[in-house]
């Protein structure tokens, strides 16, 4: 056989070696990816509750009446600007 010759054993080696390499990866990657699902979970907890503390207190605060002074209003707008502004 010629000097290029990669014998089977060799080959076999190899291919061990690679899915030895693959499973480390991927039992990596499974562990980050449980964490980053308990991360968004988290996430989405807190987000659900600022928007229902949002929408408690908008229905509460709302200027709907039509005697409110125009910079009562923009106050009461500017205000919640503030508070709930996405920070992204």
């Amino acid at each position: 056989f010629p000097g290029s010759w990669i014998w089977h054993s060799q080959l076999s080696d190899e291919w061990d070696a690679f899915q030895d390499i693959l499973a480390r990866k991927d039992n990596l990657i499974q562990a980050e990816v449980a964490a980053l699902r308990r991360k968004i979970e988290s996430e989405e907890t807190s987000v659900s509750e600022r928007i229902g503390t949002l929408l408690t207190e908008w229905d509460q605060d709302k200027p709907i009446h039509a005697d409110t002074a125009p910079e009562v209003i923009t106050k009461t707008l500017d205000s919640f600007d503030g508070t709930y502004h996405c920070k992204y």
